[in-house]
């Protein structure tokens, strides 16, 4: 008898041929699975005996499969540190190798070239005698254990004032009049006639661009669209150039402008002066440009940490430097206390002030106008002909004598020869340039043009 289709309690139900079947089934699949069963409880209790404390503080939970020891937990990858450095010839440095949180007892150790750097069995890298700057030396050092391998990256720089000088390949009138640090770690310098040389620094090869060129750049900056921009003096035009060489040029509105300098303004614009025409000038890096007048014979061009352009006026009638906004107000004169002084390029110092080069010397303008002019003691400027601010945090100081002169904030001077002892300086110094490796870049001049890097 049933209620709604459902057997009585107690009542004997009868069972189809299909069904008895695949209860058959389902039966001896239970019976296979017995130990899984096994073992999963057996998991649990322990689980929960360990959660619990297990009555004795701490429980282990053995294999359950096997029923032999344990199996090691899964280790954590090496770890080195650091990871990456940098050291100069002579230098060294202790490496630290982690192996999850445990420190591994025992590491092999091994480098991809001892010459540049080599590696003791406690980890301690010392740098080799290096000598070159480009293209730079840099080692792997690999450390192994439980067998496992990670490497550290080393740069090894050579000792500090080394410089590597680089003559031009073909024969030129007169020094290079330009150099800048480029995007994609590369260093740029214009050559005559009418040439820009791209220098890839991590391979040291040197490329040369000429299409689109109507004349030689004068000046460079390092544009924030990531292009470099420049002044051709002579043609009275502003160019750039992309990382890959592509030229375009801007004609100046003002005939015989004679553009000199060029910077990235305050207002992310870039600025130029024209020497010719007593104006600034003003593009976009779109190309759109317009002028506005300044103080007569303005040269050098720099943004100020007031959000001003800075601007020196040298010869022949001016002897000052001047600031105004990028909209043409405020714009302030303030002459140099020494007569005919000759200002001539200028930068924006690490200490917040405006540096510029003088005959002989170099003067500091605060942001407030007040002028201090340095005079190297222990030497003599011939003729300081451009200056940037290093990765030292000093200023770098071409020097017409065949010298890069370091001056820190505070006024004191050191320089380098950038010839060998007992030679004659192949030419002079004109341009200088911090480039994207952290070191100091410059141009000399001479029947064969060169460019040279100076370490630090």
């Amino acid at each position: 008898m049933t209620r709604a289709g459902r057997p009585i309690r107690g009542q004997a139900t009868l069972i189809g041929p299909g069904r008895q079947q695949r209860i058959q089934d389902r039966t001896k699949e239970l019976d296979q699975n017995k130990p899984m069963r096994k073992i999963l409880v057996g998991f649990l209790v322990a689980l929960i005996s360990a959660g619990c404390g297990g009555g004795q503080g701490t429980s282990t939970i053995q294999p359950l499969l096997s029923g032999g020891p344990a199996p090691a937990p899964t280790t954590s990858l090496l770890s080195i540190s650091p990871d990456t450095f940098v050291l100069r010839s002579g230098e060294s440095r202790q490496l630290s190798v982690q192996l999850g949180t445990e420190t591994p007892a025992s590491v092999g150790w091994d480098s991809s070239d001892a010459a540049v750097a080599s590696v003791n069995a406690s980890g301690v890298v010392t740098a080799g005698l290096v000598s070159t700057l480009i293209p730079p030396k840099v080692a792997s050092i690999t450390a192994t254990a439980a067998g496992q391998s990670i490497a550290a990256t080393v740069l090894v720089k050579p000792p500090l004032g080394t410089y590597q000088r680089f003559d031009s390949q073909v024969r030129v009138q007169g020094q290079p009049p330009a150099i800048q640090g480029g995007a994609n770690g590369t260093v740029w310098y214009s050559e005559y006639p009418a040439t820009l040389v791209r220098i890839e620094i991590a391979t040291g090869t040197f490329t040369r661009f000429q299409e689109g060129l109507s004349g030689t750049p004068t000046r460079m900056c390092l544009g924030p669209d990531g292009n470099l921009w420049f002044c051709e003096r002579q043609e009275n035009k502003v160019g750039r150039v992309t990382p890959s060489g592509v030229v375009t040029e801007f004609s100046i509105p003002t005939s015989d402008s004679q553009p000199i300098d060029i910077c990235v303004g305050p207002d992310g614009a870039l600025w130029f002066t024209e020497s010719g025409a007593a104006k600034l000038g003003r593009i976009t890096t779109s190309g759109t440009l317009r002028e506005m007048p300044t103080n007569p014979d303005p040269t050098g061009i720099a943004a100020g940490p007031d959000g001003n352009l800075w601007v020196t006026h040298g010869f022949p009638s001016s002897n000052s430097v001047s600031h105004v906004a990028p909209d043409g107000s405020n714009q302030v004169t303030l002459p140099f206390p020494i007569a005919n002084s000759g200002p001539g390029y200028i930068c924006l110092g690490p200490d917040g002030n405006m540096w510029v080069t003088e005959l002989q010397r170099i003067a500091r303008v605060t942001p407030t106008g007040n002028i201090t002019e340095f005079s190297w003691t222990s030497g003599r400027f011939i003729y300081p002909s451009d200056i940037t601010v290093g990765a030292d945090g000093n200023l770098w100081i071409a020097d017409f004598e065949g010298r890069m002169v370091r001056m820190t904030p505070q006024g004191v001077f050191s320089d380098f020869a950038v010839y060998p002892a007992g030679e004659e300086p192949p030419a002079w110094i004109t341009r200088v340039a911090a480039g994207p490796d952290g070191n100091i870049w410059f141009t000399m001049g001479g029947a064969i043009s060169s460019v040279g890097v100076t370490g630090l």
